[in-house]
């Protein structure tokens, strides 16, 4: 209902993937992924933001949403692929930016695909073609699909940053289970479970030495 609204209102079909999706007030109390910040010295701040907390906790809320916008007729169903398969993409090439990632997306749908839909009415005003499935009371198709081809955006958000970030040492990695676990309760921390040994030239020599 409030998604219809929003397209009657004449607004972008945006849903706030923190609050939206599956299972609603469960949803809404366990949703947070961690986002890292330049504070302009090299050191990023982390803060823990409303969101999912990875790519399959996105996809669960993102299929929701796509029945929703089919519901409501407000994007067809080859631009909603299209852009799945582009965070898909993200996700793949850079596994350890999920916080870029949908910091990115989210970025797109609530405001830049405004953007877009205005200067796809520019182009069209000053002659040009319009885009395939365009239609001035129902634009998000064409948006959907632009958003999902807009190279200068991704890169900006994500591909240049994500290179930052793995240079400066991708302090957002996740680390394993079993390391999580060995530096809160083991003695001597992660490190009591690494191998003290490895093998070097065929032969055994102490791990780091």
């Amino acid at each position: 209902k409030a998604l219809d609204v929003r397209i009657n209102l004449g607004r972008t079909p945006y849903v706030d993937f923190g609050i939206w999706g599956p299972y609603g007030r469960k949803l809404m109390r366990t949703l947070k992924f961690r986002n890292w910040t330049p504070v302009g010295d090299g050191s990023y701040i982390s803060k823990e933001l409303p969101g999912p907390e990875n790519y399959m906790s996105y996809l669960a809320i993102w299929k929701v949403f796509a029945v929703a916008a089919k519901m409501v007729r407000v994007v067809m169903q080859w631009a909603l692929e299209l852009y799945r398969r582009k965070i898909e993409k993200l996700v793949t090439r850079w596994p350890h930016c999920w916080h870029l990632v949908y910091t990115a997306d989210d970025m797109m749908r609530c405001e830049h695909m405004e953007r877009i839909r205005r200067r796809i009415r520019k182009t069209i005003t000053d002659g040009g073609n319009p885009p395939r499935d365009w239609a001035e009371a129902t634009p998000w198709t064409a948006v959907f699909a632009a958003a999902a081809e807009d190279k200068e955006f991704w890169d900006e958000h994500v591909n240049d940053r994500a290179m930052s970030w793995m240079a400066h040492g991708a302090r957002g990695a996740p680390t394993p289970p079993e390391e999580e676990f060995a530096a809160k309760i083991l003695p001597g921390g992660a490190s009591s479970i690494k191998p003290q040994f490895e093998l070097i030239g065929g032969k055994r020599s102490r791990a780091g030495s």
